[in-house]
């Protein structure tokens, strides 16, 4: 199991939606690599005792995804 950093204590965190996004990185084809965002709509940070037991739970705006391509993003 591995401690929590210094200065970091148990509780739960509420995420701000406007500061936060999630990234992904695909595939494309097999050939090339599609990045992009997605804005986070709501979620929480629960730390735990340890890092293994802590999670993120996140609620993502899929009709919102950026990739820098607005032919693609309109598709969504």
């Amino acid at each position: 199991m591995s401690a929590l950093p210094p200065g970091l204590a148990p509780a739960t965190y509420a995420i701000d939606p406007s500061h936060s996004q999630a990234s992904f990185a695909v595939r494309h084809a097999g050939i090339s690599r599609v990045s992009g965002t997605v804005p986070i709509s709501s979620g929480t940070i629960t730390v735990d005792a340890t890092i293994e037991s802590s999670s993120v739970v996140a609620e993502l705006n899929g009709a919102k995804i950026t990739t820098g391509d607005d032919g693609r993003d309109a598709r969504g």
